[in-house]
C-alpha cells in the first residue's frame, strides 16, 4: 500500500455527511421540535438536558433542550429554539443531581455517613437514560412541525 495515497472512503464519507445536513442551499435545515419529560405519575422532571442524536449520522450535530418547571423543553441544534434535522433520532437526557438538604455541610462533618439527601418530593430519574444506547428512547423529527412534540415518560430510579 501507498503511504502517499489518501484513502478515498473516509473522505467520501465526510463530503456526504456535509451535503446532506447542508443541502443544496448551503444552510443547514432543522425543524421546530419541543416536548415534555415526565415520570409515570405526571411529575415533570425539572433542569434536565433533553439530547436528540441522528441514529444514521452520529457525526451529524445533536439538537439540545432543557426541561423547564413544567417539563417542557424546546430543541436547538445551532440556535437555542432552531429544532432539529430530520429523521429518526435517539434521545438521552441527563437531570440534575438530586438535591440536598440545607444543612448538608454540618451533617457531612459532625455524621459522616455522606451526603444527605433534601427534602424535596421529587423522584430520581433512571439511570439508563443517561445514554443514547441505553436509554432505549428513539423518535421522529418530520417536516411537520404539528407533529414534532415529544411527550417522554421516564421511570423512576
Amino acid at each position: 500500500m501507498n503511504p502517499n495515497r489518501i484513502a478515498f472512503a473516509p473522505i467520501l464519507l465526510v463530503t456526504l455527511s456535509f451535503v446532506f445536513l447542508h443541502g443544496c442551499g448551503g444552510e443547514p435545515t432543522t425543524f421546530p421540535a419541543s416536548g415534555t419529560v415526565k415520570f409515570a405519575d405526571g411529575t415533570p422532571l425539572v433542569g434536565a438536558l433533553v439530547e436528540f442524536q441522528l441514529a444514521e449520522n452520529t457525526a451529524a450535530p445533536t439538537a439540545k433542550g432543557s426541561t423547564g418547571a413544567d417539563g417542557n423543553f424546546q430543541l436547538g441544534t445551532f440556535d437555542k429554539e432552531d429544532g432539529a434535522f430530520l429523521g429518526r433520532h435517539m434521545v438521552m437526557i441527563m437531570a440534575p443531581p438530586p438535591a440536598l438538604s440545607d444543612d448538608w455541610e454540618k451533617k457531612l462533618t459532625t455524621e459522616k455517613k455522606g451526603l444527605p439527601r433534601g427534602d424535596a418530593k421529587r423522584p430520581e430519574m433512571d439511570l439508563k437514560y443517561r445514554s443514547f444506547a441505553t436509554s432505549g428512547l428513539s423518535y421522529t423529527v418530520t417536516e411537520d412541525g404539528e407533529n414534532n412534540h415529544f411527550d417522554i415518560v421516564v421511570d423512576a430510579k
